[in-house]
C-alpha cells in the first residue's frame, strides 16, 4: 500500500498530474520550483536526472498499464525532463522561466524526433520525447547565455 502510494506520489509529480488543466506544465513547473531549490552541485544534480530517468522508465510503464497509454496523470517524465533542460547552466530566475517556456513549447509541438520517440514500448516512449525536448532546451538556453552574456 505504501510502495503505491509512492510511486503514484512521484509518477504524478505530488498529484500535479491530477489537476484538470495541463498537467504536464504544472509538473514542469514544480520540477523548477525543486530545481531552484536544490543545491547546485554537479554530482547532485547528474544523480537526481539518472534516478528519475530510469525509475521514471519503470514506474511511467507501470503506471501506463494502470492508466492506459501516455495517460495525462503521468508527469515524472515533465519533471526529469525539466531537470535535464537546466542541466549544466549558469543558472539563475531568468534562465529558468526561459527554460521552462522552451521545455513547454518543445514538449507540446514535438518537432524531429521527439513525436517519433513515442512509439517507443512502454515508460520508454514516455520518456525519451521529454529528454529529447529537454537537450534541445539546454541547447537553446545555451545559445541564449552566450549571445546574451547572461
Amino acid at each position: 500500500m505504501v510502495k503505491k502510494w509512492f510511486e503514484i506520489t512521484l509518477g504524478t509529480g505530488f498529484f500535479t498530474g491530477y489537476l484538470p488543466l495541463a498537467p504536464a506544465t504544472w509538473g514542469s513547473g514544480l520540477a523548477l520550483l525543486i530545481f531552484f531549490l536544490i543545491p547546485k552541485l554537479v554530482w547532485l544534480q547528474s544523480l537526481i536526472i539518472i534516478l528519475l530517468f530510469f525509475y521514471g522508465v519503470y514506474l511511467s510503464g507501470k503506471l501506463e498499464e494502470l492508466w492506459g497509454k501516455d495517460a495525462r496523470r503521468i508527469v515524472i517524465d515533465e519533471v526529469c525532463g525539466m531537470f535535464l533542460s537546466l542541466f549544466l547552466l549558469s543558472w539563475n530566475w531568468k534562465i529558468g522561466i526561459i527554460g521552462f517556456l522552451l521545455f513547454r513549447f518543445f514538449d507540446i509541438v514535438k518537432p524531429f524526433p521527439i513525436r517519433r520517440s513515442q512509439v517507443l514500448p512502454g515508460g520508454w516512449g514516455i520518456m525519451i520525447d521529454d529528454v529529447i525536448a529537454a537537450f534541445y532546451t539546454n541547447i537553446v538556453l545555451r545559445i541564449i547565455i552566450l549571445f546574451f552574456r547572461w
